[in-house]
């Protein structure tokens, strides 16, 4: 039996002709396959990109040609070992080579599929290996900037963004995500038309109002962030162009950004109870508004470009 060890935590074994994955002894997982062999003879025929997830992704055509993978009618289809281009105790060392280069290089996720990478790293956190655990998180954020579908997809529907991240950095991941009202491209299938909460811990020994964000066709189009103990207005909130309702009340906001001009679908605009002194100018680029709260901040009279709104029949 062939055997090779990572690290104090990871040792692969050949058995049965299959690699398989202990994690202190204990087994883990048995890898399927080496997804991409690269002829010596042609080492530029691949396009490579910032991960694996992603070389797979662009060179689908490649993967079936070296009888690996096949993709009719754009579905991933498993073929048969029978198939393999490479003898078990070769392909056993493949992945011996592939996971210690993962480990030597601090176990960044981009040098392994993610099926593999993040529960791997994952059970090395519960064994609490102390890399593995201080960059897990590190991982998922990184990963999830990359903007890659479905990378993404798997980090919201295998829970990783739930159960690692909490409320105000899911925020601020889901709204990064909607730069450009791209929303629509980049969030998961799941949550592409739905109201949801995001839960809040306690700020002031007092519950909060959760955040509720409402999607539909897969772009922002209600947000509440009231109490969020904010003292700027998020930027990235300018860009979700789809944006209807915002509520951004009880919070520490001491100017708003002439960019909020840009939300010119926004119906209803609460931002009472801030520390404002004044509103852009750009506010009468919000023709459609229809609502808007500014008491309860330093503004001593209604400003007179929020009269010349034409829509506006609330103004409190």
């Amino acid at each position: 039996m062939d055997q090779f060890r990572i690290n104090e935590y990871i040792t692969l074994k050949l058995e049965a002709g299959k690699t398989v994955i202990y994690i202190r002894n204990i087994k883990f997982m048995i890898c399927k396959r080496l997804i991409i062999n690269i002829s010596e003879d042609e080492p530029d025929s691949y396009k490579f990109s910032d991960s694996i997830d992603e070389v797979v992704e662009e060179n689908k055509h490649f993967l079936y040609k070296n009888q690996i993978y096949e993709e009719p009618e754009g579905y991933l289809v498993e073929e048969s070992t029978s198939q393999y281009l490479i003898k078990p105790e070769e392909e056993f060392w493949g992945h011996c080579s592939n996971l210690q280069a993962w480990a030597e290089n601090n176990y960044d996720t981009r040098l392994l599929r993610n099926n593999l990478a993040f529960p791997l790293l994952k059970k090395l956190t519960d064994f609490g290996a102390p890399l593995a655990k201080s960059i897990l998180k590190q991982e998922i954020v990184k990963r999830l900037a990359s903007r890659f579908q479905p990378i993404i997809e798997y980090l919201f529907n295998e829970h990783y963004v739930w159960d690692y991240l909490d409320n105000e950095e899911i925020l601020s991941i889901i709204l990064d995500l909607s730069d450009y009202d791209a929303l629509i491209d980049a969030f998961p299938k799941k949550y592409k038309e739905l109201t949801f909460q995001i839960g809040r811990s306690n700020i002031h020994d007092r519950i909060m109002d959760p955040i509720n964000i409402a999607i539909v066709k897969g772009r922002i189009v209600e947000l509440t962030l009231d109490s969020m103990d904010l003292n700027e207005f998020p930027e990235a909130i300018t860009r979700l162009t789809a944006l209807e309702k915002l509520w951004l009340s009880f919070n520490k906001i001491k100017t708003l950004p002439k960019t909020l001009g840009n939300l010119k679908k926004l119906k209803v605009l609460d931002i009472g109870h801030n520390l404002l002194t004044e509103v852009p100018d750009s506010i009468t680029n919000l023709t459609l508004l229809e609502e808007i709260w500014i008491s309860g901040n330093q503004i001593n009279n209604i400003p007179e470009k929020i009269k010349k709104i034409r829509n506006l029949c609330k103004l409190n």
